[in-house]
């Protein structure tokens, strides 16, 4: 390249300098060069990279400890990472809180999504999952609470493609982007036939995806009619066993398996149930003097008092709490910190929580709570309400474990992942980071490049460090 500069009568000393001037040019076009061409490798190697996130729904985190055979998730967990004491849940220990959570790195009380069925003051309106209804039409405004999830920011800021697997809410448009393939929820399709629809996306010719988020409702299906500790959920664990290892096999056929990062995870735990622990509503209050969205036989109640009843009904559930022990009841107001759950417009005025194993009923639900032999829902605290956690593939170190996590921290794992810049959160790489084969930043900046200042004081504080995030009594041992 050359610089025209200078009259002819210029002095010398003017003339250096001016070759100096047009060197320094050159020099900076060839960083910006240089750049360009290493954005673009970055924008190939992000959508080379697969990051497939699966779900199996009700995995309790010792599932694996020797009741079944399970050679492939044996196999991930000594070739890969995984937590030896599964992962704890955000509260409530529900199916779409938990999931919701995974996608936005937020507490329920952020992301409002506060239950699996739940009711809205603020638009009358009741959310119920296509798992209880699968002809049901939701609102789409209900998930707007969240902000943007995980694969719609992959799809903005990486252009990649991403597949909704049987995942809640995968097929809403949010902002009008909408995932490249989605699927909705279904109880009839075998898991290995999902396994094969998760191949042939990934295979496509002409829009093959690079981020997969897939959902298997089980084994939390038979762990509600046969109970966690059954023959049943024993058999149903073998086949996902067989199901991952057919999606292993398939990537390796198709040449994707040293390219490709694989999560398996759950949204909660499990406990055995038995109408021998049983609450029944009728004994504690007259049913019209408040309404209720929860489906019973369940482990937690929402409960909204009738105008001029409100102290009534708490008073008279406190007294029975405080009488057999049997579950905890709040206002709103009430609720532990802990929980992170209080502060959305979602959370009912009063709120009950069963004690592990416990149900409340009605004498028009015995018959469903006779034919319930397993539940979740309780405190995350409880050991019995862990999913597990582990992860294979070249972003993973191999044969390192960590003890426990917390589910939200699973957001800016992914995002790491991906690339993605991710949104306000209250995750953390603090733990997570340790199962990687390259750390991805100093620790001591994770909360800073992960998260903003937020408008509600549970967010995490981006001017504090991720050692923060945790108070003293929620610290995982790691």
């Amino acid at each position: 390249m050359h610089i025209k500069c200078g009259f002819r009568h210029r002095e010398k000393k003017e003339t250096m300098k001016c070759n100096r001037i047009s060197r320094w040019v050159q020099e900076l076009l060839v960083i910006h060069i240089m750049i360009l061409s290493l954005k673009a490798d970055s924008n190939k190697n992000a959508k080379d990279h697969r990051l497939l996130l699966i779900s199996m729904d009700g995995f309790r985190w010792d599932y694996l400890h020797g009741r079944a055979r399970t050679p492939t998730f044996d196999f991930i967990k000594s070739k890969g990472v995984h937590a030896t004491e599964g992962i704890i849940s955000v509260y409530l220990t529900n199916t779409i809180p938990n999931h919701m959570s995974m996608v936005s790195g937020l507490f329920v009380e952020n992301h409002g999504m506060i239950d699996n069925i739940m009711f809205d003051p603020e638009t009358n309106d009741t959310y119920v999952p296509v798992f209880f209804d699968h002809d049901v039409v939701n609102d789409p405004a209900w998930l707007k609470t969240i902000g943007e999830p995980l694969w719609i920011s992959h799809q903005i800021q990486n252009r990649g493609k991403t597949g909704m697997l049987m995942w809640m809410g995968g097929e809403t448009a949010f902002g009008g982007v909408r995932a490249t393939k989605f699927f909705k929820h279904t109880y009839t399709m075998d898991e290995v036939d999902e396994m094969n629809m998760l191949m042939d996306w990934l295979t496509d010719e002409n829009e093959p995806i690079d981020l997969a988020l897939v959902y298997f409702p089980q084994p939390d299906l038979d762990g509600h009619n046969f109970g966690p500790e059954s023959a049943e959920v024993t058999r149903k664990i073998e086949y996902l066993d067989k199901a991952l290892a057919h999606l292993l096999q398939q990537l390796e056929s198709h040449g994707l398996s040293k390219t490709t990062d694989i999560i398996v995870t759950s949204d909660h735990g499990f406990t055995s149930t038995s109408p021998e622990r049983a609450i029944l509503l009728e004994d504690i209050l007259d049913p019209t003097w408040y309404k209720t969205p929860t489906r019973l036989p369940a482990t937690s109640m929402s409960m909204f008092p009738i105008e001029g009843k409100l102290d009534t009904v708490y008073d008279k559930l406190k007294a029975w709490a405080d009488k057999t022990g049997l579950f905890h009841v709040y206002k709103s107001r009430e609720i532990p910190e802990r929980f992170h759950y209080k502060s959305h417009r979602r959370v009912p005025p009063i709120f009950a929580q069963a004690v592990l194993g416990y149900s409340f009923y009605t004498r028009d639900t015995i018959k469903g709570f006779e034919e319930l032999k397993g539940n979740h829902g309780y405190d995350n605290q409880h050991q019995e309400m862990r999913p597990i956690f582990m992860a294979y593939g070249p972003s993973f170190q191999e044969g390192v474990s960590v003890k426990t996590f917390k589910i939200v921290d699973i957001y800016p794992l992914v995002c790491h992942l991906k690339g993605i810049a991710p949104q306000p959160n209250n995750g953390s790489m603090e733990i997570v980071s340790k199962l990687l084969r390259h750390h991805p930043f100093d620790q001591s900046q994770a909360c800073n490049k992960s998260t903003r200042d937020l408008h509600q004081s549970h967010y995490t504080d981006s001017k504090t460090s991720c050692k923060r995030q945790y108070k003293d009594d929620e610290v995982p041992d790691k």
